[in-house]
């Protein structure tokens, strides 16, 4: 029983010590003991510091004792979390401390503008944000640069779209994730692209450059003279190929951009010279039997 009277005792003593000895530090305006600063108009620390106050039951008002440990700087604070280390110590010399944060963010929007309201594009033109930098003019208070991951197209869910008139919402976030305004652009989709299937064979006994299959092509279709580029694409140009049918595929982008896909088949035979060989080698191994087969006669005739 005196045991326990002795713990009850000794319980009570403890909870008067920190009733009568804590510290309590009290900050305002903001939340969470957390300082949000803005890049452009950085708080000074004495600012920062004025916010706290501290109150100890038994010395009263000791706000003038905290201190207050941090790397922030607002003359060189930059982008980022500076953390505020906070302490206070009563006549008793019981400390009270606490660890708090510095935010330092960008709270500027940027704002961009579009020099054409309509884009023309084609069928095969990847849609992105790469296809909109070009048009976008880029204005913010600390990135010089548009990020292509930050510029959004609202509600685009391809990157190909077909023929047709599509209309989005587009904006740009900066480093700091501020949105910018926003912005309607439409993209009229056209298909520029021509299709000719020649139902043409061109037999060869010879590898050819691209150069003459286009001079022979230009014999069965209209090839003009004048263009912007001009592509030839077959297995048939590769090294070391055996006889067989090859499809070939010539793709000319018109000086108007209109692109034009002329396919057609290639018939690589073996060529004549290799079958005179063969035919020659044929011829030789007929007299060689003969002659053969003449002196074995010859010989057996003198023996009978």
């Amino acid at each position: 029983m005196v045991l326990r009277k002795r713990k009850i005792k000794l319980f009570l003593i403890i909870i008067i010590f920190f009733i009568f000895f804590s510290i309590n530090i009290k900050a305002e305006e903001f939340k969470g003991w957390i300082h949000l600063v803005d890049i452009a108009k950085p708080l000074k620390l004495t600012d920062i510091i004025n916010r706290y106050s501290a109150y100890d039951k038994l010395d009263g008002n000791i706000t003038g004792n905290i201190k207050f440990e941090t790397t922030y700087d607002h003359k060189t604070c930059q982008i980022g979390e500076y953390e505020l280390y906070v302490s206070i110590t009563n006549s008793n010399n019981v400390t009270t401390t606490q660890i708090d944060k510095i935010i330092v963010r960008d709270f500027v929007c940027p704002t961009i503008d579009i020099d054409t309201s309509i884009i023309t594009i084609d069928t095969e033109t990847l849609l992105g944000p790469e296809l909109l930098s070009n048009h976008l003019t880029y204005n913010d208070n600390l990135d010089t640069n548009i990020i292509k991951e930050n510029i959004i197209i609202e509600g685009l869910s391809k990157n190909y779209l077909s023929e047709g008139t599509y209309s989005y919402i587009i904006y740009v976030l900066d480093s700091s994730t501020n949105k910018s305004n926003e912005l309607e652009v439409t993209f009229e989709v056209i298909d520029n692209i021509i299709n000719t299937i020649l139902p043409l064979t061109i037999d060869l006994s010879e590898k050819y450059s691209d150069q003459q299959i286009i001079e022979i092509i230009s014999q069965h279709t209209t090839i003009p003279k004048k263009y912007k580029d001009i592509k030839v694409e077959s297995s048939y140009f590769y090294e070391n190929i055996k006889p067989g049918i090859y499809p070939v595929k010539i793709t000319i982008i018109h000086e108007n951009d209109i692109k034009e896909i002329i396919t057609f088949k290639i018939n690589y035979i073996q060529s004549e010279k290799s079958s005179s060989n063969e035919n020659l080698l044929l011829i030789s191994g007929i007299i060689l039997i003969l002659i053969v087969s003449i002196l074995i006669y010859k010989k057996r005739s003198k023996k009978s």
